[in-house]
């Protein structure tokens, strides 16, 4: 892969690190957040409903505390 900055002696491993990297996390730590968030909420309904001790209920009462 040639980038502009290959001729001025930059290695493309720093190009890489720079500029794609930077891109690339955002949606991809988009992405694994919000997995967390349906994982938490797929523990809870199953722990729920299948009486397994566990962080389900726990998390079912932080949320239901005042």
């Amino acid at each position: 892969m040639c980038s502009p900055r290959a001729p001025r002696g930059v290695p493309e491993r720093l190009v890489l690190r720079r500029h794609a990297l930077p891109n690339a996390l955002l949606p991809t730590v988009t992405v694994l957040a919000v997995d967390v968030g349906i994982l938490i909420g797929g523990i809870v309904v199953v722990e729920t409903v299948f009486t397994y001790p566990g962080l389900g209920p726990i998390c079912d009462l932080c949320d239901r505390a005042p």
